[in-house]
C-alpha cells in the first residue's frame, strides 16, 4: 500500500565512506556542528546548587507583630537539607512565514547571527524560486526555496555555495526541476509532466510516484537510481524550517500494491535490510546505497519521451565496449563507434553533461531503421574510475499501446 512516510531517524554510517550524494554539504554540516556546539555550552552548565540551612528556633513575645511575607518565588521549592536546580528554558522555535514578495528574509536556528536574504529569481506561473547566500567564517552557505500553490509551505535546498545545484521539488504530482549555477540568481525552473520518469537513471515509474512515496515534505530530491523493482532516492537537508539538517536517503521496493519504503536514513546499508534482501551486487556498492545514487541530470538530458518501452540495464555490455576507459572524450568515441552505422540515413546524436559528484552522463540517440521506433537511446554514467551504470530504451514514433509501439 502506498503510504507516505517520514524518512527514518538518522543513524551512524556503517562505513567510513563519505556520503557521495551529500558531498556538497559536508562543509556545511561541519560548520553547523561547530556553531551549534558552541551555542549549547551554556545550556550544559548547571546552576550552582544552593543549600538552605534551617532557621534557629526562637520564642516570640506574645505581642510580637506579624513578620513580613517571606514567600519564596513560585519556581523555587524549599525543603530542609535539599538543593534546587532550575533547568534552562528550551531554545525558542521560530516559525517563518512562507517566501513572498521580491525578497524574503529568513534566519536559520543554526546561524542566528547570519540572516539569509533570498531574492525571487525565477518563476513559472504561480511557482517561484528564491535564492540567497551567507558567509560564515569564510564558508559560503546557500539556500534555495521553492514556493507554490501546491506546496504546503515551501521546499528548500541548502548547501555549499559556489557550486552547480540540481534538484526536483514535488508539488502534488507535478515535479519542478531546478538548476542553479554557481552564482546566486543563476536559476532555471522547469515544470515537468506528471508522467515524467528519470529513464537515464534506470527508472520507468513516474518520478512523482517514487518520490511521493517517501513523503519528503520540506525536502527536495537530489538523486535517484532504479535497479529492477527497487529505487533509491536521496534528499537534501533543510536549514530554514524544521527537518533533518543532514539529508539522507530512502530505499523503496515495488510490490503488488505499489511502492513501499524499506529503509532510510543518513546511511542505508545494502545488506541486513528489514526485508532480508541483499542489494549490494544489483546496485553495485560494497556497503552504503548512497554510493549508488545518481544525481539529477540537467533538463535537456532528463527529458525523454513518455512514449518509450523496454528500459534495459546495459551495464555489462557497455563495460565490455569501454574496456576500462574513463575519459569522457574516449568513452564518447567508443560509444559512437559501437552504436553508429555509416550507412544510416542520420548519424547518432550525442549529448553530454557533468552531473555532479564527479559523474558525467552521456546520452547517445541512435536513429532506428524501423519506422515504428523513433530512436534507441543509451544513457551511460561514468566517473574517474570508469563506467558506473548504463541503460537503454526505445522511443516510439507514434506512441505506446499496451506496452507496444503503434
Amino acid at each position: 500500500m502506498n503510504v507516505p512516510v517520514t524518512p527514518p531517524e538518522e543513524r551512524p554510517p556503517r562505513s567510513t565512506l563519505v556520503l557521495v550524494a551529500l558531498g556538497g554539504v559536508a562543509a556545511l554540516v561541519l560548520v553547523i556542528g561547530v556553531l551549534l556546539w558552541t551555542g549549547s555550552r551554556g545550556d550544559d552548565e548547571l546552576t550552582t546548587p544552593t543549600t538552605l540551612e534551617p532557621l534557629p528556633a526562637t520564642t516570640a513575645p506574645a505581642d510580637t507583630t506579624v513578620p513580613p511575607d517571606t514567600t519564596m518565588p513560585p519556581d523555587t521549592t524549599v525543603a530542609e537539607n535539599t538543593t534546587t536546580t532550575t533547568e534552562p528554558p528550551p531554545p525558542p522555535t521560530t516559525v517563518l512565514d512562507p517566501p513572498s514578495g521580491d525578497t524574503w528574509t529568513a534566519t536559520s536556528r543554526a546561524f542566528p547571527d547570519h540572516p539569509f536574504t533570498l531574492a525571487r529569481v525565477a518563476a513559472v506561473d504561480a511557482t517561484a524560486v528564491y535564492d540567497g547566500e551567507i558567509d560564515v567564517d569564510g564558508n559560503r552557505i546557500r539556500c534555495l526555496a521553492v514556493v507554490g500553490p501546491d506546496i504546503e509551505r515551501w521546499q528548500e535546498w541548502c548547501g555549499e555555495g559556489g557550486t552547480t545545484v540540481r534538484f526536483v521539488a514535488l508539488a502534488g504530482i507535478t515535479p519542478w526541476h531546478v538548476e542553479a549555477g554557481p552564482d546566486v540568481g543563476a536559476v532555471t525552473l522547469e515544470r515537468m509532466e506528471p508522467t515524467w520518469a528519470l529513464r537515464a537513471s534506470g527508472c520507468t515509474s513516474p518520478f512523482a510516484t517514487i518520490a511521493g512515496t517517501v513523503g519528503l515534505r520540506a525536502q527536495v530530491t537530489i538523486g535517484m537510481v532504479c535497479v529492477g523493482n527497487d529505487a533509491f532516492v536521496t534528499f537534501a537537508g533543510v536549514l530554514l524550517q524544521e527537518g533533518g539538517r543532514d539529508g539522507g536517503g530512502a530505499l523503496l521496493a515495488l510490490g503488488d500494491e505499489g511502492w513501499n519504503v524499506i529503509d532510510g536514513g543518513t546511511a542505508v546499508p545494502c545488506a541486513g535490510l528489514p526485508d532480508g534482501i541483499d542489494r549490494c551486487a544489483p546496485f553495485g556498492v560494497g556497503d552504503d546505497l548512497n554510493e549508488a545514487a545518481l544525481p539529477i541530470p540537467s533538463v535537456d538530458l532528463a527529458l525523454s519521451s513518455p512514449d518509450s518501452i523496454e528500459l534495459r540495464d546495459e551495464t555489462a555490455t557497455v563495460r565490455e565496449w569501454l574496456g576500462g576507459a574513463a575519459d569522457p572524450d574516449t568513452v564518447e568515441g567508443l560509444l559512437v563507434a559501437q552504436l553508429g552505422d555509416p550507412e544510416a540515413e542520420a548519424p547518432v546524436a550525442v549529448r553530454r553533461a557533468a552531473a555532479g559528484r564527479g559523474l558525467t552522463l552521456i546520452i547517445v540517440d541512435v536513429p532506428a531503421f524501423d519506422d515504428a521506433f523513433l530512436s534507441t537511446s543509451w544513457a551511460v554514467w561514468i566517473s574517474e574510475g570508469g563506467l558506473v551504470r548504463a541503460t537503454a530504451w526505445e522511443t516510439c514514433a507514434r506512441g505506446v499501446v499496451g506496452g507496444l509501439c503503434v
